[in-house]
């Protein structure tokens, strides 16, 4: 098999490759501070969030914070 630029994706792989960073962009780009509280995720961990993606820093969240924004999903 040949193997292609992205990691894990090959040739005859049907699966369709996610980006997770932009998907995680998208996530927190429509989540409100409403939302966020409902989920778990608290008032400083939304505004660090949101200052992420004003900044374009990419995105390390902990296990705990990435499965309550995928929650969403």
């Amino acid at each position: 098999m040949e193997q292609s630029e992205v990691l894990g994706a090959f040739k005859e792989n049907t699966i369709q490759y996610v980006n997770f960073q932009k998907r995680l962009r998208e996530i927190i780009e429509e989540l409100t501070l409403e939302k966020a509280l409902e989920l778990g995720i608290s008032r400083r961990m939304f505004f660090y969030l949101k200052k992420k993606l004003e900044y374009k820093i990419p995105l390390k969240l902990k296990e705990k914070t990435l499965k309550k924004l995928l929650d969403l999903v």
